[in-house]
C-alpha cells in the first residue's frame, strides 16, 4: 500500500510540474503587468546584473534582469510595470524584458 500511495504521489507532482509549465509557456511573448517584490536571485547573473521578481496578476513568478539592488529598490520594488515574458528558465519563472515606455 504505501509503494502504491508513493506511485501516485509522484504521478500528480509530475502532472502539477507539467500543467505548472504550460501554463507559463502559453504566456510566452505577451506582455504582463507584474508587481515587483523586494525578492531577488541568490546569485548575481554575472558581475554586473541580479534577478528581481514579481508575480503577474495571475499568480506566475517573473523575473527581470536588472543592474543592482540598489537600483531595483528604487524603481522597480512596490510598482507595477509592463513587462514582456521572454523564456522559462530551470524553476518554473519566466524571465522577462522590459517594455518601453509609451510617449
Amino acid at each position: 500500500m504505501p509503494a502504491e500511495k508513493q506511485a501516485r504521489s509522484r504521478k500528480l507532482h509530475a502532472l502539477s510540474v507539467a500543467k505548472k509549465e504550460a501554463f507559463a509557456n502559453a504566456h510566452v511573448g505577451k506582455v504582463a503587468e507584474v508587481l515587483f517584490e523586494g525578492d531577488f536571485s541568490d546569485d548575481e547573473v554575472d558581475s554586473n546584473t541580479v534577478v528581481c521578481y514579481g508575480h503577474t496578476p495571475n499568480y506566475l513568478r517573473v523575473g527581470l534582469v536588472v543592474s543592482s539592488k540598489a537600483w531595483a529598490m528604487q524603481h522597480l520594488v512596490g510598482k507595477v510595470l509592463p513587462v514582456k515574458l521572454m523564456k522559462l528558465d530551470a524553476e518554473l519563472n519566466l524571465l522577462a524584458e522590459r517594455v518601453p515606455a509609451a510617449v
